[in-house]
């Protein structure tokens, strides 16, 4: 059985936990991050990033789009995370890329706020990046509205990446997103709340679980 290392706190393990998911590869899950043990992440990725997945024959193939990549690979014409070629195909890329471009946003914002003292926060940085997100993310509620890459047949890494993109800005930077400035995009994240491969992976369920705070 393949195992995944990482927890879905991170969209970057979360983006791959659904798609395995979605594609009903079954995996097993190994839930740490790189700050919580740097040296367990690095046995698996010498970055010592997570998520990382280590194959049935103890390959290990780490960093989210290296991994979606593999499973690409696996399941060949059966694989519903990315057209097979020409414009649909590019579609999805280009969704997938602005979500995660988001996300990366989100994620520079985060650590602005919390690994600095309150008086080195660059107030500009973070401005920089708000402008950014928002700016993709009203991008992305536009196309949302009438392109067929969000209705869910199938569930493809657009709308993968963009509902594990929702979820996470909370977390990253709650003042990015405002949700009743994106009622498609909103429309989306509570669709995919009533799929398993969704429900399963919920941010606050794995908190329950493990029994910590973020």
């Amino acid at each position: 059985m393949l195992i995944l290392n990482g927890r879905d706190r991170s969209p970057f393990t979360r983006r791959v936990a659904v798609a395995l998911s979605v594609s009903g590869i079954e995996v097993q899950r190994n839930r740490f991050t790189s700050w919580d043990d740097l040296p367990r992440a690095r046995a698996f990725n010498p970055l010592g990033r997570i998520p990382s997945l280590v194959l049935e024959d103890g390959e290990v193939i780490f960093d989210s789009s290296a991994i979606i990549d593999y499973l690409c690979e696996r399941l060949g014409e059966d694989c519903c995370l990315f057209p097979r070629s020409g414009i649909r195909r590019r579609e999805v890329v280009r969704y997938s890329c602005c979500a995660m471009g988001i996300v990366e946003k989100a994620v520079h914002s985060r650590y602005e706020r919390v690994m600095r003292p309150p008086q080195m926060i660059q107030q500009s940085w973070l401005e920089h990046n708000k402008a950014q997100a928002r700016t993709a993310l009203a991008w992305l509620e536009s196309e949302a509205r009438s392109n067929r890459a969000f209705d869910f047949d199938p569930v493809n890494q657009a709308v993968i990446d963009t509902v594990v993109m929702l979820d996470y800005l909370p977390v990253g930077d709650p003042a990015i997103y405002v949700a009743a400035d994106h009622p498609t995009l909103e429309s989306i994240r509570s669709r995919a709340g009533t799929l398993a491969a969704f429900a399963d992976t919920d941010l606050e369920k794995e908190r329950r679980e493990l029994g910590v705070a973020e």
